[in-house]
């Protein structure tokens, strides 16, 4: 199960956005090869392969391996996929290794993460089990490694070994947990086995126990196929997202065309909206959508499949609390968003303060970068350093210099309306910025420490939009994973649309 969430760091990386796509070919046949030979359950030294499928287009492929320890067991898992985006070709490789302490509690010890984008930058996340809590350190795309102690994470050995998950299933519907890399997050997923079946795989009979699960925090529908001993045949993310077990030499065949993943992830809809700026009110219905995303906020409402946007200034949006807390959370530093470094600062202190200050930023950062799909994970610093991104960069860059400015800022991550050449709304991310209602100084303790009133005020840097238009739907925020689950699975019909 550890394998889901290591491919899908991986397709997150080269979600497209903000473009229009070309065409794509029709999905190749998917085959399962018969599994290896079956042991007794247990924790058993294995070392499989899987092909990576979006769409049913091969996107790349898995390896997998699992090693028992004196105390403990080791998982290693390494992905690569090749993807384009409109056209251009990008090869991302990323490696897990994560080992757990004694068995059978086998708690979360440490682990390794590398996501390497070759020349467009390489991320590295390592945690450690240490007294107290978890320490986990990051260095991504530029920024200097940072420290930061965590609570210890609740994923462990049963959560992610298929041999010891499937052995906890048979006693019925679990609750099973992912510590993400990136949010440093536990992730609760609601498991269950759905039935079990005798096939013949490749001539042998082969009891396929089939296992579904929820992503109780991002919506994510999660599927796996399981022999009776654990091994891992097939797993699910959503309608479009497949890893399925197959020889090695099938599963690395370098002749399979890399799929368009922006087409593959473009929402169609049933009719044009013309020019996206000059939608001022949009009614859509979104079939297949996950319930827990494109949540109701201040421009947006939804109930059931309807979904409401209103593009609205940022003064006649609906004032909320913000807690202490969460104020804090959206103006801290993270490796992504160093907004403590130097040229940041410098880059802000050419703008003058005053109310309009997010505004003049958003449309300095339109000025100062150029859009281009050749980007990696990058901290804000090496963004600006590098003067290119696509909306991702835009937004990441906004946010750290708002968070410097003092303005607790985040950044979103949803679909807006693509232009009538595809007539489909595509991946795209922007910024919101919290304005309090009272004036209120970013070094004044009151301020910091205290619930505030204000707006939470998008803005699209990429699109040079001060008031996005109704076309953008936030799908969620400071975490783009939920967006895995429209690949190949949202249709948008068009209910209202206003100028």
């Amino acid at each position: 199960m550890r394998l889901f969430f290591v491919s899908l760091s991986c397709a997150l990386s080269l979600l497209p956005a903000c473009q229009k796509p070309a065409d794509a070919s029709a999905p190749p046949p998917v085959t399962v090869v018969a599994p290896p030979t079956e042991r007794a359950s247990g924790v058993e030294a294995s070392h499989q392969f899987y092909g990576v499928y979006v769409s049913g287009q091969k996107a790349g492929f898995a390896e997998e391996w699992v090693r028992p320890l004196p105390s403990g067991v080791e998982m290693e898992t390494r992905v690569q996929l090749t993807l384009t985006r409109l056209g251009q070709a990008m090869t991302l490789k990323l490696s897990d290794r994560v080992r757990y302490g004694d068995l059978p509690a086998g708690p979360l010890v440490e682990f390794e993460t590398v996501e390497d984008l070759g020349a467009g930058g390489k991320t590295v996340r390592t945690g450690r089990a240490v007294e107290g809590g978890f320490d986990v350190t990051i260095s991504a795309g530029g920024a200097a490694a940072s420290t930061k102690r965590i609570a210890t994470p609740k994923e462990h050995a049963g959560d992610v070994i298929p041999a010891l998950l499937l052995a906890r299933l048979r006693k019925g519907p679990i609750e099973q947990w992912q510590f993400d890399r990136s949010t440093l997050e536990d992730i609760r997923i609601e498991t269950r086995i759905e039935g079990e079946r005798e096939a013949r795989v490749s001539g042998v009979p082969t009891t396929i126990v089939t296992v579904v699960g929820k992503d109780t925090k991002r919506g994510l529908t999660l599927g796996s196929s399981l022999t009776a001993s654990g091994r891992t045949l097939e797993m699910t993310v959503g309608p479009g997202f497949k890893l399925v077990l197959e020889d090695e030499a099938v599963a690395k065949d370098p002749n399979v065309a890399a799929p368009d993943l922006y087409k593959l992830a473009l929402v169609p809809v049933d009719k044009p909206l013309g020019d996206p700026a000059t939608v001022t009110a949009l009614d859509v219905r979104l079939q297949g959508l996950s319930p827990d995303a494109a949540v109701a906020d201040n421009r947006q409402t939804r109930e059931g499949e309807e979904v409401k946007i209103r593009r609205t200034p940022c003064e006649a949006l609906a004032v909320s609390s913000l807690p202490a807390a969460t104020r804090a959370r959206a103006l801290e530093v993270s490796p992504f968003i160093d907004h403590d470094q130097a040229p940041l600062r410098a880059f802000l202190a050419g703008h003058a303060a005053g109310a309009d200050l997010p505004q003049r930023l958003s449309a300095a950062v339109h000025r100062a970068l150029r859009y281009s799909l050749a980007t990696a994970p990058m901290s804000a610093t090496a963004i600006l350093a590098s003067g290119q991104g696509d909306c991702t960069e835009y937004s990441r860059l906004l946010v750290a210099l708002l968070r410097a400015a003092g303005y607790p800022a985040r950044e979103v991550s949803g679909m807006a309306y693509s232009g009538d050449g595809e007539k489909g709304f595509a991946f795209h991310a922007w910024a919101e910025v919290f304005i309090d209602e009272a004036p209120c100084a970013p070094d004044d303790p009151a301020c910091r420490g205290s619930e505030r009133k204000g707006r939470w005020c998008p803005l699209d840097p990429t699109w040079n939009q001060l008031t996005p238009d109704a076309t953008h739907i936030a799908l969620s925020r400071d975490d783009p994973t939920p967006i895995i689950g429209l690949l190949g699975g949202v249709k948008a019909e068009v209910l209202r649309v206003e100028r």
